[in-house]
């Protein structure tokens, strides 16, 4: 038995078993350390208040719009790349790394010098350098754990999260004891980051000296990796300027109170994203490798597979959590917080469009078609700004999440044709007993919240019931997910 378990928890013997062994890995590593951090964020929200929490989330924000710069599609083709094992060059992988380096740097002294123009709080302005080395070392840390996924080793990655995370709440705590101040907390999250990057190094330092045997750069090589990398590269840094600028514009039009009860609203739709990130790591891999072989029956099968898996998942969650809101703000941060609550009901919709969405854009990168997220982005982006400009200053933070909600509708209904393009795979045929499911859950939800019940006793309920319908309906998805942690 110890021997069955440790082949699936480690080994990599079929389609199924490493699925669900790197999910389970996954799920440990991005759950655990979620828990662990979400300790911190509620405690250093209620210590802090709305406004000085505010000013702590608007400088990640801004570092993080500049920082994204220095990946620019590097990180996903680099592990894109080494799982197809298509890159035989010498001088490729150290190249990238190179390349990788260079902007880390750059990145980080532009933020620190252009960063502090972009706000009007002069507290915010203290914490950019700060903010701009941990985003920085969670970067650097992001491309490390590159080399573990491409070896579907994500137990190391889970340890090293976890342990990161650990580090980054135990000096919070330590700090916010002593000094209850934003700038105390982000030294804290940048001290815990760094040693958790160091960490990293050390348990993938085999990987790299495997793949980095000589250190040379490749003009040759650079233009091979930039012409594929920049169309994602600019797409996913359009994305990224794409929700920053959703705090900023509440930021120019708004107070530091409204930006606090934004973060807050995001937070907990952060931790439920959880779920489709797992699925998309997971995955990455699997289907990355069906793509080169050309393996399309296989392919379509495990995308519609996924993709319905990710819906099943994420109705209940969307509509619970619309429902559910008051309590769960409250619950969480407080009176304080309670004008966060019709943003947070509204986020709730985004994770219907997200949770899909992940595993759609597996599909299109592992086919290496980047090129297709730049258009989509593109105008994504411009209707965010246009819109997040006219609603925000009339409709606050609220304005701000309809804004993304249109614009998360242009960028995935576009990725999503061109995907079916690519293999066509039909999804709404399995959908059926999944919605009204949802709808029995949805009602039941509604009742309980009427007669006030107990909002962990309502959600295990509705949860209790969702599931029974899907029983009774002999829903096939729940023999698909039973045999995937079924191991021999």
């Amino acid at each position: 038995m110890i021997g069955k378990l440790k082949n699936f928890l480690f080994g990599e013997e079929s389609l199924k078993q490493t699925l669900a062994k790197n999910s389970f890995w996954f799920g440990v590593s991005n759950i655990g350390s979620q828990l662990i951090r979400l300790i911190v964020v509620i405690y250093a929200a209620r210590l802090l208040g709305a406004a000085q929490y505010g000013l702590f989330s608007y400088a990640l924000t801004i570092a993080a719009m500049f920082t994204i710069l220095s990946d620019f599609g590097l990180n996903y083709l680099f592990s894109i790349s080494l799982a197809r094992r298509d890159e035989n060059e010498e001088a490729y992988f150290p190249t990238l790394v190179i390349l990788r380096g260079g902007l880390i740097a750059a990145i980080i002294v532009l933020t620190i010098i252009i960063g502090p123009m972009l706000t009007k709080f002069p507290e915010a302005k203290i914490l950019i350098p700060l903010v701009a080395l941990l985003v920085a070392a969670d970067d650097i840390r992001g491309f490390l754990i590159g080399f573990v996924r491409a070896e579907n080793r994500i137990d190391k990655e889970a340890l090293g999260t976890i342990i990161t995370n650990a580090l980054i709440v135990l000096l919070s705590l330590i700090a916010l004891g002593y000094a209850p101040t934003p700038y105390a907390l982000t030294a804290a999250y940048l001290i815990g980051s760094a040693l958790g990057t160091c960490m990293m190094f050390f348990m993938v330092r085999k990987g790299i000296k495997k793949v980095l045997r000589r250190w040379m750069f490749s003009i040759l090589s650079a233009k091979k990796i930039l012409a594929v990398a920049v169309p994602f590269g600019l797409a996913n840094t359009i994305w990224i300027l794409m929700t920053s600028t959703d705090a900023l514009v509440i930021g120019w039009f708004r107070t530091a109170s409204e930006l606090g009860q934004y973060a807050a609203a995001q937070r907990p739709i952060s931790a439920l994203t959880l779920v489709p990130t797992i699925m998309a790591a997971s995955s990455l891999t699997l289907i990355a490798r069906a793509a080169k072989e050309g393996a399309q029956e296989r392919l379509k099968s495990f995308i519609e597979r996924l993709v319905t898996l990710s819906l099943a998942i994420v109705f209940p969650i969307a509509v619970g959590g619309i429902i559910v809101a008051p309590g769960i703000i409250h619950l969480l941060y407080g009176p304080e917080y309670l004008p966060a609550i019709l943003s947070f009901q509204l986020l709730c919709i985004t994770l219907a469009i997200n949770y899909p969405a992940s595993v759609i854009t597996n599909l299109v990168l592992a086919f290496k078609q980047q090129k297709i997220f730049t258009a989509a982005m593109v105008i994504g982006a411009l209707g965010n700004l246009l819109l997040d400009i006219l609603l925000v200053p009339r409709f606050g933070i609220a304005g701000s999440v309809i804004a993304t909600i249109c614009a998360l509708g242009i960028i995935n209904g576009y990725i999503w044709y061109s995907a079916r393009k690519l293999t066509p795979f039909k999804v709404a045929p399995f959908l059926p007993r999944i919605i009204f499911a949802t709808v029995c859950m949805g009602i039941g939800t509604f009742v309980l919240q009427l007669i006030s019940i107990n909002l962990f006793i309502n959600i295990a309920i509705s949860a209790v019931v969702y599931l029974g319908v899907l029983i009774v309906l002999r829903e096939p998805l729940l023999r698909d997910v039973k045999g995937l942690f079924r191991f021999q």
